[in-house]
């Protein structure tokens, strides 16, 4: 018999999440001899979450409480007894994953960034992705493209800050400025593929708008200050995920950003006035328990298979030895429990291709066959393994372990 998940009368979305949770979709309609799954009211819950993009308050925001439902969800399917395999999050069975991005606001700033922060993260073997306003009263885009020259020849990505003209931040707002500030990248030999807006600006409109300029991911669905503080999971998620809009799914990826330093920032000077951060002196810092939520930060990203994206300006808005080596300890920290540490844009292509992995399974109450293409790099877990006498996988047969290398 085929194993699968029959959602021919299931929505657009769930299938999505299934997809997420790494379990095979079988476009036949058969589930485990034939009877079909029925979902339950926490499963429809996490539907209507994911598709009106609530915004969801503070109590949320330490747990991507979406994801916990998913994983719910797998339990239900689990319990239903058959061995079915589920792919692997990330490469090389990876539990947990860390994106790196910076936001580059000023032209100043670009030493700090290269000579600070970007020699960390080679140091220890990772990647990050810059963000960069093509548009900006502040800098030089032609000037900035030469001095992160060497960065890109070393690694590092180039992403679209989107921001107009530097003074009101609403790119956002028109079609004509995206793609006005795509086209400018282009023209300096620089092939992005993705965008962060400045601010965290954004319409929903936008998705399609990004797709339409020719982007492929966006990092936009920031956690805000008055939804958790840039300090958790506001979103419910940890997850990318397709933008699904009137029942159809966009090809744009959405990657949810996690974490940002700005927002831990005290911005009271030694007058007791509120300064904008950046403008001023560094004679700001960053406020108590950043290093403590850091640390809780990778450990619920653990414990939910998350993609935790965090964004560090190269600002030397605090003092530049106090933020670099709160960001060397979390990189430590993040190597340590095993991340794996990546840029948005190979995120991006890893997700692509896990979400486009197809497996066909057949099952006959002792042998397990497990078919798959261009599966190299993945891992796959069976569940309830226990059933399983004989396992094939492409026609090979192997050892029936819980976890396979594909």
């Amino acid at each position: 018999m085929k194993l699968g998940i029959n959602l021919n009368r299931e929505s657009v979305i769930l299938k999505q999440i299934i997809k997420q949770l790494g379990f095979p979709i079988n476009e036949g309609g058969i589930i485990c001899e034939g009877r079909d799954f029925t979902f339950n009211e926490e499963s429809k819950y996490i539907l209507n979450i994911q598709q009106q993009e609530l915004n969801v308050a503070n109590k949320h925001s330490k747990i991507p409480f979406c994801d916990k439902l998913k994983f719910e969800l797998l339990e239900q399917i689990v319990n239903l007894g058959h061995p079915i395999p589920r792919v692997s999050f990330y490469p090389s069975g990876k539990k947990a994953c860390l994106v790196l991005t910076h936001d580059v606001e000023w032209e100043y700033t670009i030493n700090e960034l290269i000579n600070r922060f970007l020699p960390i993260e080679e140091s220890l073997g990772f990647r990050s992705t810059l963000f960069v306003r093509p548009v900006c009263a502040d800098y030089g885009i032609k000037k900035i493209r030469l001095l992160l020259e060497e960065s890109i020849t070393k690694g590092h990505e180039i992403g679209t800050h989107g921001d107009n003209d530097g003074k009101d931040y609403y790119s956002h707002l028109s079609f004509e400025h995206i793609k006005r500030e795509k086209e400018i990248m282009k023209s300096l030999n620089l092939n992005v593929k993705g965008v962060g807006n400045h601010g965290g600006f954004f319409l929903k409109r936008n998705w399609s708008e990004f797709e339409k300029a020719g982007y492929s991911y966006s990092r936009n669905k920031i956690t805000q200050e008055n939804l958790g503080g840039g300090k958790g999971f506001s979103y419910g998620t940890a997850w990318p995920w397709f933008p699904v809009i009137k029942s159809k799914q966009k090809k744009i990826l959405e990657i949810y950003g996690h974490f940002q330093e700005g927002i831990w920032i005290d911005h009271t000077n030694e007058k007791g006035v509120q300064t904008l951060a950046g403008l001023t002196k560094p004679i700001n810092l960053l406020c108590s328990g950043v290093e403590k939520h850091l640390e809780e930060l990778l450990e619920t990203g653990s414990q939910y298979n998350s993609a935790v994206c965090v964004i560090f300006h190269p600002e030397d808005f605090c003092d530049p030895k106090q933020i670099s080596t709160i960001y060397h300890n979390f990189l430590i920290e993040a190597k340590n429990r095993k991340y794996w540490v990546t840029t948005a844009g190979e995120l991006e292509k890893w997700w692509r291709r896990r979400m486009d992995l197809n497996l066909d399974v057949d099952y006959n109450g002792k042998d397990l066959q497990i078919y798959s293409q261009n599966s190299s790099g993945f891992t796959i877990e069976i569940m309830n393994i226990e059933k399983v006498e004989n396992l094939f996988v492409n026609e090979k047969r192997c050892k029936p372990n819980k976890t396979i290398a594909l």
